[in-house]
């Protein structure tokens, strides 16, 4: 009876880890891939309609509006694609035990930029940036730069907790190099520059010059 349960116990240990693993996979995903871009473009819509946000209850509230709204409609395929991807990633690695973590965030960050643009109704959130008011030429590198820098660092995220899965000892956060952790810093900080409003002010002043004359 003992060799027996000795036996089972490894499978079940193992089945609890992947559940444990995918979970925190889908939720840093749900922040990363969700609540960040939803918070950095809710910042630059308040910060460019500043006259229509001069009440700071009101920035608050629809803020958090824009988060549940975003949750409901873009969080559950955005749970759905995680979790593929992990799962992908996961079985990767079994059918290559050789796999490098480098080989595997490679492909992390390509399908993770594959599913963020696959997630349709976050492309709703062409609706907040577009400005009837005027023409901002900085709208489709920002559109494109959100999904693609959101995605990859959901790709990343997504194949550390399946390199996690198969080694257990690796701590929750990731470990990168120095250049890795560099690129990211440096994707994320071009992302939240061109969400700067000096970017839209700069085009707002184009156009009025160029009516002027």
């Amino acid at each position: 009876m003992e060799e027996a349960a000795q036996t089972i116990a490894p499978p079940v240990r193992r089945s609890w880890l992947s559940r444990q693993y995918g979970l925190v996979a889908c939720i840093g995903s749900l922040v990363i891939g969700v609540t960040l871009p939803v918070i950095l473009v809710a910042w630059f819509v308040v910060r460019r309609d500043a006259s229509a946000y001069s009440n700071v209850s009101v920035q608050i509230e629809d803020v958090i509006a824009l988060l549940l709204v975003a949750t409901v409609f873009c969080g559950p395929l955005a749970v759905v694609y995680a979790a593929s991807l992990y799962w992908v990633q996961r079985r990767s690695i079994l059918r290559d035990p050789q796999r490098s973590l480098a080989r595997l965030n490679q492909y992390g960050v390509i399908g993770g930029i594959v599913c963020a643009f696959a997630n349709v109704p976050a492309w709703l959130v062409w609706v907040l940036l577009d400005d009837a008011r005027h023409l901002d030429l900085w709208n489709l590198p920002r559109f494109i730069a959100l999904f693609a820098v959101a995605g990859s660092s959901c790709g990343l995220w997504i194949s550390w907790q399946a390199w996690r899965y198969h080694h257990p000892e690796s701590r929750i956060f990731p470990r990168y190099s120095l250049k890795s952790l560099l690129i990211i810093i440096f994707l994320w900080g071009a992302l939240m520059a061109l969400f700067s409003p000096v970017a839209d002010r700069i085009e707002r002043a184009k156009g009025q010059d160029s009516g002027g004359t």
